[in-house]
C-alpha cells in the first residue's frame, strides 16, 4: 500500500453531467447530511415515489446513548414504496 494518497479525477466531460459534479459539491452535500439529516433525507426522498410518505414526525429517529434504551436508528418509518415506479434519474 502507498504511503501518499493518490487522487483520481473523473474525465470532465462525465462529471458535468453527474448528479455530483465536483468534490467541493459532494462535501456541501456530506455536511449538510450531518448538520441537518432529516432536511436532507426528505428532500432526496421527495424524488421518489411513494405509495405511503413518510411522516415527518416519524422521518428520523435515533438512540445513540446506552442509558437512555437500546441503540437504535429507525428512516422513515411507515413509508413505503415501489422500486419498480421510480423515476429515471434524468426526470429527478
Amino acid at each position: 500500500m502507498p504511503a501518499e494518497k493518490s487522487i483520481y479525477h473523473p474525465n470532465p466531460a462525465i462529471s458535468q453531467n453527474a448528479y455530483i459534479s465536483s468534490f467541493e459539491e459532494y462535501q456541501k452535500f456530506y455536511q449538510e447530511s450531518l448538520d441537518n439529516p432529516a432536511e436532507f433525507w426528505s428532500r432526496v426522498a421527495k424524488q421518489f415515489h411513494w405509495e405511503t410518505p413518510a411522516d415527518p414526525e416519524k422521518f428520523l429517529k435515533y438512540n445513540f446513548n446506552i442509558s437512555k434504551g437500546p441503540i437504535s436508528i429507525k428512516w422513515m418509518e411507515g413509508a413505503s414504496t415501489n422500486p419498480v415506479l421510480q423515476p429515471p434519474r434524468s426526470q429527478c
